[in-house]
C-alpha cells in the first residue's frame, strides 16, 4: 500500500510526501524491493533530479536484467542532462526492441536531438514498427 501511495504522490507532484513514504517502505522490508528502486527513480526523474534518477535507474536496470523500457528511461535522462551518452543508450534501447514510434515522436526529451543526422540514422536502422491502436477503434 505504501508503494501505491508513493506512486500517487509522485504523479500528483507531492515529491516530499512520496520521498517520506518510500523511505519508510525501505525501512519496513529487510531486503531490496525492486518497486522501491523504480519509484525512487521516477521520483527523482519527475522532480528533475537527474543524477539521482540516473543512479536509481542504473540500479533498477541491473535488477530487471536490462529491459528495453528502463534502458530507454536512462537514455531520456542523459538527453535531459544534455549528455552525449543519450545516443548510446537510445540505440541500446532500440536494439533491445524499444520501438514505440509515438513515444519517440512526442517525448520532449528528444526535442533537440530529432534534427540530428544520428537521429535519422537510428530511425532508419531500427524502424519503429509498433503503432498505437486505440481500443475504441473498430
Amino acid at each position: 500500500d505504501r508503494m501505491l501511495l508513493a506512486e500517487f504522490d509522485i504523479h500528483a507532484g507531492r515529491f516530499d510526501s512520496a520521498k517520506k513514504v518510500l523511505d519508510e517502505a525501505k525501512i519496513i522490508y529487510p531486503y531490496d524491493v525492486p518497486a522501491i528502486t523504480d519509484l525512487n527513480g521516477r521520483l527523482a526523474l519527475l522532480s528533475k533530479k537527474y543524477q539521482q534518477a540516473l543512479s536509481a535507474y542504473s540500479e533498477y536496470l541491473a535488477i530487471n536484467n536490462g529491459d528495453k523500457e528502463t534502458t530507454y528511461t536512462i537514455a531520456t535522462i542523459y538527453a535531459k542532462m544534455g549528455k552525449p551518452d543519450a545516443w548510446k543508450w537510445l540505440e541500446t534501447a532500440m536494439k533491445k526492441g524499444f520501438n514505440y514510434s509515438w513515444v519517440l515522436k512526442y517525448d520532449d526529451s528528444w526535442e533537440k536531438y530529432r534534427s540530428a543526422a544520428k537521429w535519422k540514422e537510428l530511425m532508419v536502422k531500427y524502424p519503429n514498427e509498433r503503432k498505437y491502436v486505440s481500443p475504441f477503434e473498430n
